[in-house]
């Protein structure tokens, strides 16, 4: 589980209590006044209110509890967006859930876009499941690993599999680029503390990726974070930004989610 998950109280009786996804943290008055006007705008909400938020804070990012007359949201509020890639993010999460894979769909906004911005910061909505977080258990994994096959198999029939092709290429195609640029003329923009360091993930990155099988659509950002279990031990699938670039053998969401609890158990030991 990320460090930046913080522990809050279980999202019900049996839940672990270091692992729960409770939205029990009061929500400022500006906040939650600007946050309901936004999703009265955006997503033509009547009734709207803004119940707690994931983490404590006065300031208008993070994550929010919204709830009206359809159901309850979270209300993801951040001071940036993939331009370009929400749209085809939702449709994909929208496939899924189609699909009846365990997924945290995109609410679409009155124009049919996936997000709204509004004072410099971008919100998107997204399904509200009461859940808990990554418990590092046998049955967790196996739900893991049963619900990703079960997504890979329905992304392997995704009807817009050539967009999402074409925006992996783009995006290798940049990166390429941009680490030719940092290693035959340095990284001048960088500041010169962490510029050494740079320079040598540069010199040291290969763009070719050498996973096994056949291309496809994927998550793309399979993480922990990323992943919550309901009451039933099911694993529900979050976060669909990277998927509209994502087009790799299914073994790269795998290598992704092996990377992150790499990472996240050196961040806990520090």
């Amino acid at each position: 589980m990320f460090s930046s998950i913080p522990k809050r109280e279980p999202a019900w009786a049996t839940a672990p209590a270091s692992a729960d996804c409770d939205f029990r943290h009061p929500v400022s008055g500006p906040a939650a006044e600007w946050l309901i006007g936004v999703l009265l705008r955006g997503f033509g909400a009547e009734g709207v209110q803004v119940t707690g938020r994931l983490r404590q804070g006065g300031e208008r990012t993070g994550h929010f509890l919204a709830k009206d007359a359809s159901g309850s949201w979270v209300a993801h509020v951040k001071p940036h967006s993939v331009e370009g890639d929400l749209d085809l993010a939702a449709e994909i999460a929208d496939w899924l859930d189609l699909g009846e894979i365990p997924v945290a769909h995109y609410r679409r906004m009155e124009d049919g876009g996936a997000d709204h911005s509004d004072d410099d910061l971008f919100v998107t909505v997204t399904r509200y499941h009461p859940a808990r977080h990554c418990a590092y258990t046998i049955d967790d994994a196996k739900a893991v690993g049963g619900g990703l096959a079960k997504l890979h198999l329905r992304l392997a029939e995704y009807p817009s599999a050539e967009a999402v092709r074409r925006r992996a290429s783009d995006f290798a195609r940049d990166l390429a680029q941009t680490r030719k640029t940092v290693v035959e003329k340095g990284a001048p923009d960088v500041p010169e503390r962490w510029r050494g360091a740079v320079e040598n993930a540069a010199r040291n990155h290969v763009p070719e990726d050498a996973f096994e099988g056949a291309a496809q659509c994927g998550h793309g950002d399979l993480s922990p974070g990323n992943i919550i279990f309901g009451a039933t031990g099911q694993a529900v699938f979050c976060d669909f930004e990277d998927s509209a670039f994502c087009y790799q053998p299914r073994s790269f969401d795998l290598a992704m989610a092996i990377r992150s609890e790499e990472h996240t158990s050196e961040l806990q030991s520090h």
